[in-house]
């Protein structure tokens, strides 16, 4: 459907000569005469009429009439602000697969730098946020109208109305055009918070470290089979039948650098600074059982010639040989401290470690499972078992007893009546159960003793494979730091779903009112605006004709409204120049 709208006024000087027509009844037929030939009658008295019969005649001025055509097609008026939001909606999407194909991507390996994938990711934010202010433009005219057409306004307050609609901010939220105007302002508002959706949105693809672990790469790992290497791996003495003697200095240093150092040592990087490898062993766990009854004369004291000697650590033997079992004996002299006894065996066990080196920080951890007795070698010589078995049970025996000896014996403290004097004659002092921070030497704090003595037997088969035992094929898990990209979706769709709901909801509104009552389409535009200002009442408002005095046309009671006028078309008006509905 398509039609033209006329907007027309005179000029003062032809509101006077048609009032005067009015009131002279016989000068009717010429008045009317005149007005149908367009033409207006001169203004200035007798003297200027006669002024002008001397000139002879002059042509007729133009009509001051202001002729707009408007199309009311509504298709492309409301096609432009749908296909801008749209548009809009497609960069969002456009904005979520460019960070949904950088997600998870090293740095390194996109073509694009990381100055410019912030750069295009802000571009993207900044159409979107142009494209909604665009539509929303077109809500904000329609509800410009849709105010001017509701309510008569003093010029002042028509003025605001007019600087909401531009965005003024002024306007929007230090006046009170939100009295005549309500949606108009808040429209106007949501058009200054859309900036918000480009602050937010880039920050939707960030930059963080990421840890790659490759699964198979292959490697050498520690054997830890002790029948392997040279004489710098041996650790057991035998005599004449090949039975175990006694321990070598290698057993005993294996032994003593894991007590001191109260944790396992350092183990191979068997494929660099950040590598995961597993390897298995069979090697001796101590197995402790508390509450036990003690031999007579283990726990208390005795007294000797110099005094009492008060005994805070017994650890002694149920018999000969390399794995016999022995008892153990604590007590503590402060009351966190532990009091206890156990028996101890020497069991063989099946360990499974993992090695964990990352930036040259290490972690091992594991799992053991006990697999009976080992086999006693002292005074045999047993045909049966294979050679390579027999000398790991030989070596087994000589790290077993190295540790046990460390165990072994007693500290007290001797109170004399001159003073007390520590007893040191056991390494207990040095394991991780025993509390070093009281230094004063006739202190003791003991932790868990049984599951300490358990732990340290763990530590020491550990520490099994830092010996030269040979390596092994394997695969390591290898893991680096990279820096990629992180998509978060939430950051990206919950200012962008906002913007385009609520600005969607604005653009239904606005589409209502343009179909209710502005056909016409008017805009803000300088000829749509000239068009409906051109009226006689407005004329005589600004000119002072048509008998308004200086102090009505200043009165801030007189007020206008956009409507349609008794002469035909639309145009700004007082009350009695709108027709009667």
């Amino acid at each position: 459907m398509s039609g033209h709208v006329q907007y027309s006024s005179l000029s003062a000087a032809e509101q006077d000569d048609r009032n005067d027509a009015d009131r002279a009844s016989a000068s009717g037929s010429q008045a009317s005469a005149q007005d149908s030939e367009g033409r207006s009658s001169p203004v200035g008295g007798s003297q200027a009429s006669a002024q002008d019969s001397e000139r002879g005649p002059s042509p007729d001025p133009p009509p001051s009439t202001v002729h707009a055509t408007k199309s009311t097609e509504p298709i492309m008026p409301l096609l432009k602000p749908t296909l801008i939001l749209l548009l809009g909606a497609l960069l969002a999407l456009g904005h979520h697969l460019f960070n949904a194909y950088a997600d998870r991507k090293s740095i390194d390996l996109l073509p694009v730098s990381q100055v410019w994938m912030s750069r295009v990711g802000t571009a993207f934010a900044f159409g979107f946020r142009t494209a909604l202010a665009t539509s929303l433009s077109f809500v904000t005219c329609q509800l410009m109208w849709l105010s001017l057409r509701r309510k008569f306004m003093t010029f002042s307050e028509i003025d605001n109305v007019y600087l909401v609609a531009n965005k003024d901010g002024m306007a929007t939220f230090f006046s009170l055009t939100i009295l005549n105007s309500p949606l108009l302002v808040i429209t106007a508002a949501l058009s200054f918070l859309l900036p918000i959706s480009t602050v937010l949105a880039p920050s939707s693809l960030r930059v963080i470290p990421h840890t790659i672990t490759d699964l198979s790469v292959p490697c050498q790992v520690p054997t830890g089979n002790l029948t392997n290497g040279g004489d710098g791996s041996k650790l057991y003495l035998a005599g004449g039948y090949s039975d175990w003697t006694g321990s070598t200095p290698v057993a005993q240093k294996l032994a003593t650098s894991t007590v001191v150092g109260q944790e396992i040592l350092s183990l191979p990087q068997a494929c660099g600074l950040n590598c995961t490898y597993s390897v298995s062993l069979p090697s001796f766990a101590f197995q402790c059982q508390e509450g036990v009854e003690l031999p007579a004369g283990m726990g208390g004291g005795v007294y000797n010639s110099s005094g009492w000697d008060e005994i805070y650590w017994n650890a002694t033997t149920s018999g000969t040989g390399p794995i016999t079992p022995f008892y153990v004996f604590w007590k503590s002299s402060t009351q966190s401290g532990t009091n206890g006894t156990a028996l101890c065996t020497v069991e063989a066990a099946q360990y499974d470690f993992t090695v964990q080196t990352t930036n040259g920080q290490q972690i091992v951890t594991y799992n053991v499972n006990l697999t009976g007795d080992l086999h006693n070698t002292a005074g045999t010589n047993d045909p049966s078992m294979p050679i390579g078995e027999w000398i790991y049970t030989l070596q087994l025996y000589s790290i077993a007893a190295a540790t046990r000896s460390l165990l072994l014996g007693t500290t007290s403290v001797l109170r004399e009546p001159l003073g007390w004097t520590p007893q040191f004659n056991s390494s207990a002092t040095s394991t991780a159960f025993f509390d070093t921070s009281l230094n004063s030497g006739i202190e003791y704090t003991w932790g868990n003793v049984a599951r300490g003595i358990e732990q340290l037997s763990h530590n020491i088969s550990a520490a099994i494979l830092t010996m030269d035992l040979g390596t092994q094929d394997s695969s390591c898990a290898v893991t680096r730091q990279d820096t990629v990209y992180a998509y978060d979706r939430l950051n990206l769709w919950l200012p962008y779903g906002i913007a385009l709901l609520v600005i969607a909801l604005c653009l239904v509104l606005g589409v209502f009112v343009f179909l209710r009552l502005n056909l016409e389409n008017l805009t803000s535009s300088f000829s749509d605006t000239v068009g409906i200002t051109r009226n006689p009442s407005l004329d005589a408002f600004a000119l002072g004709a048509g008998g308004l005095t200086d102090s009505k046309r200043k009165s801030r009671l007189t007020r206008f409204r956009l409507g349609e006028l008794k002469g035909g078309g639309t145009g700004f008006g007082m009350r009695e120049d709108f027709k009667l509905e």
